[in-house]
């Protein structure tokens, strides 16, 4: 995809005419919706100078990088129409369509039906048998769609290459980032019950589970000791 410059005042008309739905630490424009509802804007700062600044691709060039490789891997996902740097402003700006759909915290927050765990289970055991390391991978970030796929959404923040430790890794932050965030998901509907669900759906040999499940406790031991020092409760 072809990266376009725009000067700060262009950046600044384009944001103007935006709805801002998240800012960084800064106060900067992080995400935004267009006016009309169907497109959102991501903003990606960067600090970098001269000929890095310049040329290099930065996140944003990671997230589109990402969307071309995951849609080849047949995984549903957002890519962007269009992508802009501003010099002046150390910012990348990509725009993309929206993608109708619910959220995983959306569901069970509107039906207080858990279930969709189980599907989600099955659906992060098909990502890791394709090889998709989705750091980014909470409620948040899982979307279900009306012919009941899932789609991922803020991708820049993913890899495709996966051990058996960071399997584990990746299933116990979906759990911890629950947690983080007072949410009751997982406590209800049980964490050891969408393991379960997952390694079902894994086809995964006995061995490789047992690692995974090596790996799983001790990144728990990791996480309560953290959340306790949160003053957080499991």
């Amino acid at each position: 995809m072809k990266r376009h410059l725009l000067t700060a005042s262009a950046l600044e008309k384009v944001l103007s005419n935006t709805k801002t739905l998240r800012v960084n630490k800064e106060g900067k424009i992080k995400v935004s919706l267009s006016m009309d509802g169907q497109s959102i804007i991501k903003c990606f700062y960067f600090y970098h100078k001269g000929f890095y600044r310049r040329y290099c691709k930065t996140i944003a060039g990671e997230f589109i990088a990402n969307a071309s490789q995951l849609l080849a891997r047949d995984i549903l996902t957002v890519f962007p129409s269009a992508w802009y740097r501003c010099l002046e402003s150390h910012c990348d700006v990509i725009i993309y369509p929206i993608l109708q759909g619910q959220t995983v915290k959306e569901i069970i927050d509107e039906t207080n039906d858990f279930t969709v765990l189980s599907t989600l289970a099955n659906y992060i055991a098909k990502l890791h048998h394709k090889n998709i390391y989705f750091r980014a991978g909470h409620l948040d970030n899982y979307l279900l769609r009306s012919d009941n796929n899932f789609a991922i959404i803020d991708i820049d923040n993913l890899r495709f290459s996966l051990s058996l430790r960071k399997i584990a890794k990746n299933l116990v932050f979906i759990y911890r980032h629950s947690l983080e965030n007072e949410q009751k998901y997982f406590l209800i509907y049980g964490f050891n019950r969408f393991l379960d669900n997952y390694f079902d759906a894994s086809n995964l040999p006995t061995y490789k589970k047992n690692i995974i499940k090596y790996w799983i406790k001790y990144y728990l031991r990791r996480m309560k000791s953290y959340l306790a020092r949160m003053s957080i409760t499991v």
